[in-house]
C-alpha cells in the first residue's frame, strides 16, 4: 500500500524497463529505419537496416535499509506499528525512485556523446528561457517536432507531457486547458490529437530553486528516461523479515534494485525558465 500509494509522479514520464542482471546493459537511442522508397515495376526492393545512433549505458544498483523491531513490540503484539512501518516504507521506496528521475534531469550531466542531455547541440534547449505561454510552447513543440533520426528522417516527435514545479502548475493548467478545450480525449492516449498533452508537477523541481520546465513525448511510445529494475522484480522493491543475533527481536529489509538514465534527448525538451 505504502507503494502503491505514494505521492509520487515518474511514473507518469519515464519508461520503466527491466535489465536481467547487475551487468552494464545498453539503451539504443532513437533506433529508426529511413522512409519507405518507391518501387518501380519489376525494380529492386532497396535494403534498409534499422538505424542505430549512441547507446546509453548503466547499470542497475542496489538500494537498502534495514528496520529493526524489538521483542517488546512482538510481545505486546503491536501490529499496528509494524503496518504503519511496512507502509512507510513503501513509499520511501518510491521517493527513491522519484529522486532518482528528477536527479536525471536536475544534474544534467552528460551523455554518451559527451554533451548534456539538455543543451543547444541536442535541439532541446531554447536559446532564451521563460515562462510557460503559447509562445513558449510552440517554441519548444517546433525543436521536439523537428528532431531528426540516425538517417536523417525528420521523426516529428511531439510532447504529451508537460513537467513543471508546482509553482507553475497552476499556469500550466491554464495553458493546457486551453490547448486541449477541443477534445475529451485522454491526452496519455496513443494516438492522441497532435498537439494536446497532459501537466505533471513535482516539487523537487522547486527544491532546485527552478522555474525551468519540460515536455516529454509520451513515455508508451518513446524512451525519454527509462526506470530500469532487475527482472522478475515486476519494478517493485523487497520487502522482508529476518532474524537478528545481537539485538532481541527481528528486522526487516527493504531493498530496491533500481537505475535512472537517460535515453534519448530527442523525446524530451528543456525550457530554462523566467
Amino acid at each position: 500500500m505504502g507503494w502503491d500509494n505514494a505521492p509520487e509522479t515518474w511514473q507518469y514520464w519515464t519508461r520503466q524497463t527491466e535489465t536481467k542482471n547487475f551487468k552494464e546493459f545498453s539503451r539504443i537511442t532513437a533506433p529508426e529505419l529511413p522512409t519507405p522508397q518507391e518501387v518501380i515495376e519489376n525494380g529492386d526492393i532497396p535494403q534498409a537496416t534499422l538505424g542505430t545512433d549512441s547507446a546509453e549505458k548503466s547499470s542497475v544498483k542496489t538500494y537498502a535499509e534495514i528496520i529493526n523491531y524489538s521483542r517488546e513490540a512482538m510481545t505486546n503484539d503491536d501490529t499496528e506499528r509494524l503496518t504503519i512501518t511496512a507502509q512507510a516504507a513503501g513509499r520511501a521506496a518510491a521517493r527513491l525512485v522519484g529522486n532518482l528521475a528528477y536527479a536525471v534531469l536536475t544534474d544534467n550531466a552528460n551523455m554518451s556523446d559527451g554533451i548534456a542531455l539538455f543543451h543547444a547541440s541536442h535541439g532541446n534547449l531554447p536559446a532564451a528561457g521563460a515562462a510557460p505561454s503559447t509562445t513558449t510552447m510552440n517554441a519548444i513543440r517546433a525543436l521536439m517536432s523537428a528532431q531528426a533520426g540516425p538517417s536523417g528522417e525528420v521523426l516529428n516527435i511531439r510532447p504529451a507531457i508537460m513537467l513543471v514545479p508546482t509553482v507553475l502548475e497552476s499556469t500550466a493548467a491554464v495553458l493546457r486547458d486551453a490547448t486541449n478545450a477541443q477534445t475529451d480525449d485522454d491526452p496519455l492516449t496513443p494516438g492522441y490529437k497532435a498537439g494536446r498533452f497532459a501537466v505533471v508537477s513535482d516539487g523537487r523541481l522547486n527544491a532546485a530553486s527552478s522555474t525551468g520546465w519540460y515536455v516529454i513525448a509520451d513515455p508508451r511510445l518513446f524512451s525519454a528516461v527509462d526506470v530500469v529494475t532487475l527482472e522478475g522484480s515486476n519494478g517493485r522493491p523487497v520487502f522482508e523479515s529476518f532474524g537478528r543475533f545481537t539485538v532481541d527481536g527481528i528486522a526487516f529489509r527493504i531493498k530496491h534494485d533500481v537505475i535512472a538514465l537517460p535515453v534519448d534527448y530527442r523525446t524530451i525538451a528543456k525550457n530554462a525558465g523566467a
